[in-house]
């Protein structure tokens, strides 16, 4: 479900998850994305994606699409760059993070903006994985941009 979970009081979904089955999870440690839902009713999993457009996306693009091809046998092409970070780049610890980026000039920028903003998917030119116990990247470090 696309939208189908979300981190505040208004998430009808959960509850309706709990009810018609069994919620395995309600919550991942990735930004943005963190209110992804997974929950089994009889033989089928249901997949709450999150309400915001860039959650939704790279949870999508990052997690559903990855596991979709496996079951399906699927082999995808690689089409990422590697590429030094424009500046520095600070996260907290704990959390995955898929950071949204502009390539300019053979460099990778950071996209500043709130995951309800759908304007970031037209400026994106791909996405970099910091992993859960990093705190950012350094301007020049070399990254993998995902496209």
């Amino acid at each position: 479900m696309s939208g189908g979970s979300s981190a505040g009081n208004r998430d009808f979904t959960i509850n309706i998850m709990e009810r018609l089955g069994e919620v395995l999870f309600h919550g991942i440690a990735i930004k943005p994305g963190k209110p992804t839902l997974m929950a089994r009713v009889g033989e089928k999993f249901i997949v709450g994606l999150p309400g915001h457009p860039l959650s939704c996306a790279v949870v999508y693009r990052f997690i559903m699409s990855e596991l979709i091809d496996r079951v399906l046998g699927r082999i995808k092409s690689d089409n990422s760059l590697i590429l030094k970070m424009g500046e520095n780049y600070h996260k907290a610890k704990g959390r995955e993070e898929y950071l949204p980026v502009k390539i300019e000039g053979g460099y990778a920028y950071p996209i500043y903006a709130k995951s309800s903003a759908i304007s970031v998917m037209a400026k994106c030119d791909g996405f970099i994985k910091i992993e859960r116990d990093l705190e950012g990247i350094m301007k020049e470090q070399e990254v993998i941009v995902m496209r």
